[in-house]
């Protein structure tokens, strides 16, 4: 599975509790565009709610595994 940069930075942003609006705002996007990316990385990990995925990403230290990043 490969994530673009910019996937894996909101990814990153939602296991730090960002909500969407909150990443647009910091990533200078629009809340659409973000839930489209959110969706992408939502189907590459079969999951569908945002709990769901950082469980999926998280490594064992809370931190997003090694392999998320290098995707």
């Amino acid at each position: 599975m490969h994530l673009s940069p910019r996937q894996r930075e909101i990814v990153s942003l939602i296991a730090d509790g960002l909500s969407d609006k909150e990443i647009a705002v910091h990533l200078g996007l629009s809340p659409r565009t973000v839930g489209s990316h959110l969706a992408r990385v939502y189907a590459l990990h079969d999951v569908h709610k945002r709990a769901q995925l950082v469980a999926a990403i998280a490594g064992t230290d809370g931190r997003l595994a090694a392999s998320t990043e290098t995707m």
